[in-house]
């Protein structure tokens, strides 16, 4: 979740600066009082510091007024990560963490993030252990990700395990590439929001290619009644956006493994 958080602030300063220009990525570990006189209840004694900063066009006063509200965006569909600011923010406290952002029209922005260090480290050794406890495989999987950053993320993560990839980017391609690679794909793994077909269209077609297709759905919201309705059509798995690796895994190897 980090990983993706940050990603999304480095692609964010990317689009920033459409003729070039400087990103700078910076950690420190830093003393709480100092966190503490920009947010009063960070009580940790020490915090880690990442600071992401860029040359970019910088962010007006209004925008960043609502950057981390739900849904809010300056950019088209399709560019970016398809993590809004609102989810990285979501993500920060999560891990009981702090975002500070500093920006000017026309001289950049930087973010700057606080991490309680003991508690980070601590989550960071316990999501190691419990990684080394998830298998992975020699299967070919397919994933379905419009999202460019999405979907190598997700390549990653699955091809460090073992598993060898294809992938499609939009409904339509992953059908065409499914009735193409079918006796070899063990499963598939598809975002919803598609182009050109959308995710729960595309399953229904290559469920009717093979009543047998192992699909595992990944959303950062699936009304729950289209949910209901897709796993009664044979959908085996869910997972939340953002992905979570250890997730990803599990699941993977558990829908693959599972005859029924």
């Amino acid at each position: 979740q980090l990983h993706q958080a940050l990603l999304n602030i480095c692609v964010n300063a990317r689009d920033a600066m459409p003729n070039g220009g400087k990103l700078s990525l910076r950690s420190q570990l830093g003393k709480g009082t100092v966190v503490r006189d920009k947010f009063p209840e960070a009580l940790e004694e020490l915090y880690i510091w990442l600071s992401i900063g860029d040359t970019g066009t910088g962010i007006d006063e209004q925008t960043k007024q609502r950057m981390f509200e739900p849904f809010f965006t300056t950019k088209d569909k399709g560019k970016g990560t398809g993590l809004g600011l609102s989810a990285v923010y979501g993500i920060v406290k999560s891990h009981n963490g702090y975002i500070d952002v500093e920006s000017e029209t026309g001289k950049g922005t930087t973010f700057h993030f606080y991490f309680p260090a003991r508690a980070l480290a601590m989550e960071i050794s316990e999501m190691k252990t419990n990684q080394d406890a998830i298998r992975g495989g020699t299967e070919t999987i397919m994933i379905v990700e419009d999202e460019e950053m999405l979907g190598e993320v997700l390549k990653n993560v699955l091809e460090d395990n073992g598993y060898s990839i294809l992938w499609a980017k939009d409904g339509l391609e992953a059908v065409e590439m499914y009735r193409i690679h079918q006796q070899k794909i063990s499963a598939v793994v598809t975002d919803m929001g598609l182009p050109k077909l959308d995710g729960a269209a595309a399953f229904i077609k290559m469920h009717f290619i093979n009543p047998k297709i192992k699909v595992i759905l990944a959303s950062g919201y699936l009304e729950p009644e289209i949910k209901s309705e897709l796993f009664k059509a044979g959908a085996k798995e869910f997972i939340q956006k953002p992905y979570k690796h250890d997730e990803i895994l599990r699941k993977v190897r558990d829908v693959i493994d599972n005859d029924k």
